[in-house]
């Protein structure tokens, strides 16, 4: 979703609202967010995100790093 709302973002304003709002429940959802791969595509978007979301999500990971396989590792 936030892949597709970002695309087109700059060529209208209701396609703007839309990524707002796709950024804005992922930072209140952020508890919800648990898989590296995903972690580790949010982060092309990191300009875009709070330095506190930004934080949370990488004190998450810092914290499952010893659970996560060489495969989400080398992802993340």
């Amino acid at each position: 979703m936030l892949s597709t709302a970002g695309k087109g973002r700059s060529e209208s304003i209701t396609r703007q609202k839309l990524f707002d709002e796709v950024i804005r429940t992922l930072e209140m959802r952020w508890v919800e967010i648990d898989d590296p791969l995903i972690v580790a595509g949010l982060i092309y978007y990191a300009g875009n995100f709070t330095d506190l979301f930004l934080g949370r999500i990488e004190d998450k990971m810092t914290n499952r790093a010893g659970d996560l396989s060489s495969e989400e590792i080398i992802g993340v």
